[in-house]
């Protein structure tokens, strides 16, 4: 193109530009399109897909023994006669099944316990407060109160258990679980000898009291047992007169005790043996007479046993001194 011509051609009459704006504009608006058309597609894919249940609605949270203010009607919530058909009736849908018990006495055949420990849902079983809700029996003989073997984490909160006077003397036991968590659940034994809580692979157990009353007294208050390895927390707890306050003498079996008070126990207030292993942290242990505070060891454990002991404070009368507080027969460190 000669210069002539490429002067003509910069200088010819242009249409109007579109601006940039419009550009850009005119490149979004197909995919905007297409994703309205999208939206008004009568049946998508996911219209179909199942629904999970609502935990607080589904049909997994019972009220015993019937329905009342913790656990009102409505909301797809069931109510049922029973702690032991709620017990039976849980789901396994993925959903955690929740039992609230109503304020009062609960007293039924013992024991109260899951019949099918293939369920995989968690449990939660709640009442309304240690001094409103007592769960109970009239059994006789040496039974569990309540009976919780099953694989799945059952947490127990807000209640006393109370093991009557017709269980028979030294035997009875308020509660048998594999992995649990109870909080704020008091032991109450009116029998003499009967046990508190027992994990047999191993869970948690705070804010709670374990005594006996009229009569009645604690023999073991916690203990493990299983050949499980576990590991047991007790916080906060309460252990008023017990033969042993807590006890773990399982190879694999480990114990973390804090901020715990127990007190003048008949035999020891903490065992370990059997190649378990403790740590005892910022308690209180009353001893009366010989008894001690801490027993560490056991000639026949098939592994070491060792225990850990610091900001304790170990208080004695009678011929209890602070040099035999801790009888140890196996590796014991202390603190402060």
């Amino acid at each position: 193109m000669d210069r002539a011509a490429a002067a003509a051609h910069r200088t010819a009459p242009r249409g109007p530009r579109r601006s940039i704006h419009r550009r850009r504009f005119a490149r979004r608006r197909p995919a905007r399109l297409a994703v309205a058309h999208a939206t008004r597609d009568p049946d998508p894919p996911h219209a179909h897909a199942p629904r999970r249940p609502d935990p607080e609605a589904g049909a997994t949270t019972f009220c015993v023994p019937a329905f009342h203010d913790a656990c009102p009607a409505g909301g797809g919530r069931v109510a049922v006669p029973t702690l032991q058909q709620a017990l039976n009736t849980n789901g396994d849908d993925g959903v955690k099944d929740t039992i609230h018990i109503a304020p009062g006495v609960l007293s039924e055949p013992a024991p109260y316990e899951i019949l099918d420990p293939s369920d995989g849902d968690d449990l939660e079983i709640a009442g309304a407060g240690r001094d409103q809700t007592v769960v109970t029996t009239a059994s006789t003989g040496n039974f569990v109160l309540l009976g919780l073997g099953t694989e799945r984490t059952v947490r127990v909160r807000d209640m006393t258990l109370r093991i009557p006077a017709s269980a028979t003397d030294g035997a009875g036991l308020a509660a048998y679980v594999l992995i649990g968590i109870f909080e704020r659940v008091d032991v109450q034994s009116l029998n003499p000898g009967s046990d508190g809580v027992r994990f047999a692979v191993g869970g948690s157990y705070s804010e709670g009291t374990m005594y006996g009353s009229d009569g009645g007294s604690i023999g073991t208050g916690i203990r493990t047992n299983g050949s499980a390895p576990g590991a047991l927390a007790v916080d906060e707890a309460t252990f008023d007169r017990p033969g042993t306050g807590v006890e773990v003498a399982c190879p694999g079996k480990a114990l973390v005790l804090r901020r715990s008070r127990i007190v003048r126990p008949l035999s020891q207030g903490i065992r370990v043996a059997g190649g378990a292993y403790a740590l005892v942290d910022n308690s209180v242990i009353e001893v009366g007479g010989a008894v001690k505070a801490i027993s560490v060891g056991s000639a026949a454990a098939p592994e070491p046993t060792t225990a850990t002991v610091r900001h304790v404070t170990i208080t004695g009368t009678g011929t209890s001194s602070a040099a035999r507080a801790v009888e140890a027969d196996a590796s014991i460190g202390t603190g402060r």
